[in-house]
């Protein structure tokens, strides 16, 4: 809805182009404060602001994933179909004695109608945990 809505502001560039868009949650309001003033003092916007200061970290991790899945393609690559077979049949094992092992900690129950608006006002107001009961 809102890339249309964009799209209509902004003319045919924005078809050409289209944007992600991310919604953020703070969970504390002193970071969205923070933001907002460290924006205003470099005349940036709070959006740009934070592309800014995710770029470096973000594309560390980026970096230290694509060397453990390197490693990882490298290591299977090295290793014989017997090997491999070996492998996936040890962890299929670990697996299923994992899951006999130790009880599921979710407890799933229907809900009520009831239940469920005061879950989504409490999702739509922010709060990670809604009284149910």
């Amino acid at each position: 809805m809102r890339r249309n809505v964009a799209a209509r502001r902004v003319g045919h560039r924005a078809a050409a182009v289209a944007r992600p868009i991310i919604t953020v949650r703070f969970n504390d309001p002193a970071q969205h404060e923070l933001l907002t003033l460290v924006a205003d003092e470099r005349h940036t916007s709070v959006n740009q602001l934070i592309q800014e200061l995710i770029d470096a970290p973000l594309r560390d991790a980026a970096g230290e994933l694509e060397g453990r899945l390197v490693r990882m393609v490298e290591k299977l690559r090295s290793m014989t179909k017997v090997e491999r077979a070996r492998s996936i049949a040890a962890a299929a094992r670990a697996t299923a004695e994992a899951e006999g092992k130790y009880k599921d900690p979710l407890k799933a129950r229907q809900v009520s109608r009831e239940e469920l608006l005061r879950l989504r006002r409490a999702l739509d107001e922010g709060r990670a945990e809604p009284d149910l009961g």
